[in-house]
């Protein structure tokens, strides 16, 4: 940490003129405080990410180097408190209340509290990993006979929020499943060869034994889970539900228009990053 820290120090210190403001993601971590100190002094705009960082009742969970270091940066915080520069990000007003900081500029970034969540249902696959048609049919209980929305976790989506384009296509009276692909072309960080063709109806077809197909699936679909309960394994692929579908010619696509990023691996996450510094509607 105290390497990283100088090399930390050294890089932003020498690239301030190039940017307008420092978003610090925590105070609790060593290499931080040096953007915040060289921020507030180079007279950039500061916003720091709380993350519950300014609770005191956390104290208790750190070890005494850990504890040193947090109430050094909070008497330099309370320090610089009428900075017009400096700027609290909390994400919720409940989090403000339990600050022990005042005075600062604020921002909050929702009003979400523990209580918003309490419909939430969680399902641990351990120690068997279900994949997502496994997991499907093992969350049946919960979900119940209505058609589900999945989306991948790993994806980077430029442009119009592809849930809702699905939304607007979704015809439940033929569709058993509706996926949003993306041409191959326009796959970025993508290493695959392809995963479907499309009929003259937007039908989805497989690629098989072909070598490549012009689509990839992008990582968000609408799905029918009847089906489900006739696949007598534990665990298994969505493909294994999509033949199903696509046996049955209920299965459809559409094109996402924006830009896609898969940021599953190293060079996908080096991609999205040049991709994020020019473009803000994510």
């Amino acid at each position: 940490k105290y390497g990283f820290s100088i090399r930390l120090f050294t890089f932003i210190y020498r690239n301030r003129a190039n940017y307008d403001s420092f978003v610090i993601n925590g105070i609790t971590n060593f290499p931080l405080f040096f953007g915040i100190l060289v921020g507030y002094y180079s007279k950039k705009k500061v916003f720091i990410f709380t993350r519950g960082g300014l609770e005191t009742s956390r104290l208790n969970e750190w070890n005494n180097f850990k504890k040193f270091y947090y109430n050094l940066n909070i008497k330099f915080l309370r320090k610089i408190n009428t900075s017009k520069n400096l700027f609290l990000v909390y994400q919720s007003k409940d989090e403000k209340n339990k600050s022990c900081l005042e005075a600062h500029n604020t921002l909050i970034c929702s009003n979400y509290s523990v209580d918003n969540f309490k419909n939430i249902k969680t399902i641990h696959e351990y120690p068997k990993i279900l994949e997502t048609g496994g997991g499907l049919k093992n969350a049946l209980p919960i979900l119940g006979p209505s058609p589900v929305i999945t989306l991948n976790s790993d994806i980077i989506w430029i442009g119009y929020n592809p849930i809702k384009s699905l939304l607007k296509s979704w015809n439940p009276k033929k569709m058993d499943a509706l996926l949003m692909l993306i041409p191959i072309k326009r796959a970025k960080g993508y290493k695959g060869l392809g995963d479907f063709y499309l009929d003259r109806d937007k039908q989805l077809v497989r690629r098989d034994n072909k070598s490549n197909a012009p689509y990839v699936y992008t990582g968000v679909q609408i799905i029918k889970t009847e089906l489900l309960s006739t696949i007598n394994k534990e665990s298994f692929s969505i493909n294994v539900l999509w033949n199903k579908i696509i046996n049955q010619r209920n299965a459809y696509g559409i094109m996402y228009d924006g830009s896609w990023i898969d940021v599953g691996h190293p060079e996908g996450i080096d991609i999205a990053t040049k991709e994020l510094l020019v473009n803000r509607n994510v």
